[in-house]
């Protein structure tokens, strides 16, 4: 009954009525205008997004190989960047161990290793052992062997470490940073390759992810900091907490809270991926090990400058729960609350990118000091309500 009322909403009103703004935020992300238009208009329902993403990503990919072949490289690395995007989105689409998800797969990383060939920076793909597994990740470096200041990102439930491909160009290696994209246990090309992810995962890769980093001599190990988007606010805040050698975080799309709204409320293919993800199937058991996927208990414990950012009406995280949770907080903090906006902050996403990296940055130069606290309200008209974060209209500054 459930995919019926998801599908018949998806024929209805489109995409939005399954994340409301979260086209503008793929865009930012560098997916093409037009190539999400086309892949919109061959959906119906759910089960016609695998083929309408490879699709378009075929005849993107072939444009990229006549492009190549004429040696107009410049425009094939834009392409194959564009149908590497989109061939994550077809892997996504299945919650199981499909031979059509590790095809997908192999498409995409076919267009990143050209995408890496003809690059104006160094693009590696990165293998890390973890047990009997490895993460995978991405990473950006400006190809000079010089020490450059580090961003790990970690993407969210439905996102792979390719969805953040065109706002790594534009805002942090603008910034100077070199950039870690990483699939964290559960997500992309681990979980492809097997690697499913549990409430100690997150942990134990924060170790292995800077251990990595420390080791790289491009890498200003005692200038690492953090982005963590949606689910990935939650991973960041028990890496930021767990490791002192992550020097500032900030975190969007807030995933900070209990998971009752984004496992039991929104829509259900949440948790259908995220029992995918975790490899348990019983609702019993995925009921107990969600009730402790929250960030309230860790958020006391960081201590490195800490960036929060969130629409006014995330559907999946409360305003009143970040903002709780910050007054729970000793380290320097600040939150952004931005108006109108839901879950992916679509309307205003490329300000609130390029504003975390500047904070981060200005974070690394020293100032965020002991004791700064400071909550932002980003109206839509260019106000900014400086308080904890409340809207307005709530008619006080103050949430107790």
């Amino acid at each position: 009954m459930s995919q019926w009322i998801t599908d018949a909403l998806l024929a209805v009103g489109g995409w939005d009525t399954q994340h409301p703004g979260d086209i503008p935020s793929w865009e930012q992300n560098g997916y093409d205008h037009n190539d999400v238009n086309r892949v919109l208009a061959l959906v119906k329902c759910g089960a016609m997004f695998p083929k309408a993403y490879s699709s378009v990503a075929r005849e993107i990919e072939r444009k990229a190989a006549a492009c190549e072949e004429r040696g107009l490289t410049g425009a094939a690395c834009l392409l194959y960047g564009r149908a590497m995007q989109l061939y994550g989105r077809a892997q996504y689409s299945y919650y199981c161990d499909d031979p059509r998800k590790r095809l997908f797969h192999a498409d995409k990383l076919r267009c990143f290793h050209k995408v890496s060939q003809y690059s104006s920076y160094r693009l590696e793909r990165v293998e890390l052992p973890f047990g009997e597994s490895k993460i995978y990740c991405n990473l950006y470096t400006n190809g000079s062997g010089q020490k450059q200041p580090c961003l790990i990102i970690l993407p969210g439930m439905d996102q792979v470490k390719e969805e953040y491909h065109g706002t790594i160009q534009r805002y942090a290696m603008a910034k100077g940073l070199a950039v870690l994209a990483v699939d964290s246990p559960g997500q992309g090309e681990s979980l492809a390759n097997g690697l499913k992810c549990s409430l100690e995962t997150p942990e134990e890769t924060c170790k292995t992810v800077l251990d990595y980093l420390e080791a790289r001599d491009e890498i200003d190990s005692g200038k690492i900091v953090l982005f963590g988007g949606s689910l990935g606010s939650y991973w960041g805040t028990i890496w930021t907490a767990a490791d002192s050698r992550i020097k500032a975080a900030a975190t969007a799309m807030a995933a900070y809270g209990r998971k009752d709204f984004m496992f039991k409320s929104a829509n259900p293919k949440f948790r259908a991926n995220y029992k995918y993800m975790s490899g348990v199937y019983d609702d019993a058991r995925f009921d107990e090990m969600a009730e402790q996927m929250h960030a309230l208990d860790i958020a006391p414990k960081i201590e490195a400058p800490f960036l929060m950012i969130q629409g006014e009406f995330d559907e999946l995280n409360p305003v009143e729960t970040t903002i709780a949770m910050m007054n729970t907080m000793k380290a320097p903090r600040e939150l952004w609350v931005l108006e109108q906006e839901f879950h992916p902050m679509g309307g205003q996403y490329g300000e609130m990118f390029a504003g975390a990296m500047d904070w981060l940055s200005n974070a690394l130069d020293g100032k965020y000091r002991p004791g700064y606290q400071k909550g932002v309200y980003w109206k839509i008209n260019g106000e900014f309500v400086e308080g904890n974060g409340s809207p307005d209209w709530w008619r006080h500054n103050e949430w107790k």
